[in-house]
């Protein structure tokens, strides 16, 4: 009961299927192949399988493109049950065996009983794909009937051309050929020049003369715009193969010559595609240089389709690739070619014509070129082309990045260094592979750019923006100044002062902190007092790593002030202990440290001895810290009175900071504020500073109107 209650379901659903009110496009039902054979005695109809799989690209062009079309649905809904089936998964392996299916998409039609009538193989545009299905629609044009009708001898020769297009249908090339040759040669001189027998007239040599001398016959019995376009393609065939080969011939001299003249009696119209064929064959005449092609490529760019644009490409490997003007106009053609791609394949190729056309695009470049590549990839490119690989390895929020990336690296004297020298690529740190390659090639800082050898090893890197990226990639080049020999050396076991010394110093550069503190290990006791307060080995006092606060590093700092003073001067010391007292006020304003009774105020203590340049500023800093961390606003706002006058650009982060923190604790006191923040605006120069000070009253005096406006 249940089995017939789902059967009766299904037989209802496919009925409703043929009302008016179906959506457009092909109702390809969801149902078993026995409930599709079951719907089909119930609604007399046929039954079509799409055989598909998953990987098949014209399978995906028909789904895509074809079925969801409207005059699609009206055909198939009318005269059959539609189903698809992946011939990998469910019951498509078992449809695949039981009816031979070994090409994708097949496209069976079946009678009621699930017995094979026609088969159409492959994809095709809509207009030309009813009528091959229409014609297996029929009964008496199933394979198995025109064959056992072949077999017997009697077959006529109208019958033999449909049993020929069932072939064709059916994709047996081997059985089609046979019988296209038997047919032909059977053929009387009239029935050549029918319409009928005109499907049978292939592009060769011999069937192309006998359409020239009967020209106007045929034009009467099909059509001139059937004629023409036979013509123009099979000129198109034979241009092809001389033009393509690069290298001009006699006979291929004689067929341009023929076929001009013929343009020129106004026996032939060409279309686009033999009017650029012709082109070709002309530069390849005159030796030329294959420019006017480019050209006419670019006239017609959206005209032409993707599969003729694809074929004229060869000749972008005739043209001066250093003629950036012209490798402009190429690059332009690319781009269209790739706009072309149907969705259903773009995933796949895009990525590889891009690849193809990269030295196109290279060559036109006006900045530095980057490859659509794998580091894999890159690599290997780089040893079949003998040179190293660029790799800039940044982030999308890291600002230096972006201003190397719009404002450096399109710069034409660099692109043409780059383009020139390297294989450039560039990876998101935080994207797909270079999440993989920050790890390998311990990248902790952005932006760093990585010369690479073809074997992945480093050769050089560079950290941060520059104006002089050139220079800096220059001297990698070279062993003296190269990252990579370096990290080579010390591997090899160098163990010299200072070559230890300036290995330091590459990195702290880079953030490779953990080698730093190994190398720092061994370069240390190798100092003498001397050494260690001289101006070459201040690096080590400038690396908050390093002389952070209650590291030995500082504590020798400050033990031996005055030696530093005489060697780097007492403003770079002064600013030093500066910053690093100033470090300690960080954890109280972000609120993760609440520091004891007296514990600022003691800094100032400690600070007094050492008689610092810009005394009066940190200790203002401190007090007014100090008053945050009391969390009296009252308090505060008597401090900043008196202390924010004291802070210049360098501490605006602590002046804003307050001026915020009293704007959302005091009330009435918004004019003395604003006049605070006023004031610091004038002394300070970075726009981004005086946006932020106005930008922190105009909120405020928003709020306060939409309150009033409330009232």
């Amino acid at each position: 009961m249940k089995k017939r209650i789902v059967l009766l379901v299904s037989v209802l659903a496919g009925m409703l299927s043929s009302l008016p009110v179906y959506p457009q496009g092909v109702n390809f039902r969801g149902v078993s192949l026995a409930e599709a054979l079951e719907s089909a005695r119930a609604e007399s109809k046929l039954v079509m399988i799409d055989c598909q799989t998953s990987w098949c690209g014209p399978c995906k062009f028909m789904s895509n493109s074809v079925f969801p079309l409207a005059e699609a649905g009206n055909f198939f809904n009318k005269h059959f049950v539609c189903v698809e089936f992946d011939m990998e998964k469910g019951e498509g392996p078992d449809i695949a065996k039981k009816y031979g299916v070994r090409a994708y998409p097949t496209f069976l039609i079946l009678d009621a009983n699930g017995t094979e009538r026609y088969r159409v193989v492959g994809a095709s545009e809509l207009d030309s794909f009813i009528p091959r299905v229409r014609r297996g629609m029929d009964p008496k044009n199933s394979l198995a009937v025109l064959a056992k009708e072949y077999a017997s001898g009697k077959m006529k020769k109208e019958r033999k051309l449909t049993y020929l297009f069932a072939l064709q249908d059916a994709n047996d090339g081997q059985t089609a050929g046979k019988i296209k040759k038997e047919l032909l040669a059977s053929l009387t001189p009239a029935e050549k020049l029918s319409a009928t027998y005109w499907p049978l007239l292939d592009k060769s040599t011999e069937t192309l003369d006998f359409i020239v001398k009967n020209q106007a016959k045929l034009e009467k019995s099909v059509g001139k715009e059937k004629v023409s376009h036979y013509l123009n393609e099979s000129y198109i065939t034979l241009l092809n193969d001389y033009v393509s080969k690069g290298v001009k011939t006699e006979a291929g001299e004689k067929l341009r010559v023929a076929i001009n003249d013929r343009v020129s009696r106004g026996e032939l119209v060409p279309d686009v595609v033999l009017e650029i064929k012709l082109a070709c064959a002309g530069e390849l005449s005159s030796g030329g240089n294959f420019v006017p092609v480019v050209d006419l490529l670019a006239k017609n760019v959206e005209t032409l389709s993707m599969t003729d644009l694809l074929g004229f490409t060869f000749v972008f490997r005739k043209l001066d690739m250093k003629n950036k003007a012209l490798m402009t106009k190429v690059v332009a053609i690319c781009d269209a070619i790739i706009g072309k791609l149907p969705s259903e394949n773009r995933a796949v190729l895009e990525d590889t014509l891009e690849k193809h056309f990269a030295p196109y695009k290279k060559a036109a470049a006006t900045g530095v070129y980057w490859e659509h590549l794998t580091l894999a990839e890159a690599l290997a490119k780089a040893k079949r082309e003998g040179k190293y690989v660029f790799m800039d390895c940044y982030t999308t929020w890291c600002g230096p990045c972006a201003y190397m990336a719009n404002t450096v690296f399109p710069r034409p004297e660099v692109g043409d260094y780059f383009n020139e020298h390297f294989i450039n690529v560039k990876y998101d740190m935080e994207e797909g592979e270079g999440i993989e390659i920050a790890k390998k090639y311990n990248v902790y800082a952005f932006p760093m750019f990585i010369l690479l050898n073809p074997d992945g090893s480093v050769q050089h890197k560079t950290f941060g923006s520059s104006e002089k990226i050139v220079e800096e990639v220059k001297k990698g080049l070279t062993d003296e100044h190269a990252t990579g020999a370096l990290d080579r050396k010390y591997a090899g076991g160098n163990r010299d002062k200072e070559f230890l010394s300036a290995y330091l110093e590459q990195l702290i550069d880079f953030y490779e902190m953990d080698k730093a503190r190994e190398v720092h290990g061994i370069l240390d006791p190798l100092l003498s007092d001397a050494e260690r307060t001289s101006k070459r080995y201040w690096y080590l006092y400038e690396s908050n790593e390093f002389s952070g606060d209650g590291s030995a590093t500082l504590n020798y700092l400050l033990a031996h002030k005055k030696a530093f003073e005489a060697s780097v001067g007492k403003d770079a010391v002064d600013e030093k202990i500066t910053e690093l007292y100033k470090r300690r006020l960080y954890p109280v304003l972000l609120g993760k440290e609440t520091p004891g009774p007296g514990v600022l105020e003691k800094l100032k203590k400690e600070l007094a001895p050492y008689k610092l340049t810009r005394e009066k500023e940190l200790f203002a800093c401190i007090d007014l810290v100090s008053g945050y961390a009391a969390d009296d606003p009252g308090k505060l706002l008597k401090v900043a009175t008196k202390k924010l006058d004291y802070l210049t650009e360098e501490n605006a982060d602590i002046a804003i900071f307050t001026l915020n923190y009293l704007k959302k604790n005091t009330t009435g006191k918004l004019d003395a504020l604003k006049k605070m923040a006023g004031k610091l605006a004038k002394r300070f120069t970075l726009e981004e500073y005086k946006e932020i000070l106005s930008r922190l009253f105009e909120e405020q005096g928003e709020e306060q109107d939409a309150g009033t406006t409330g009232e």
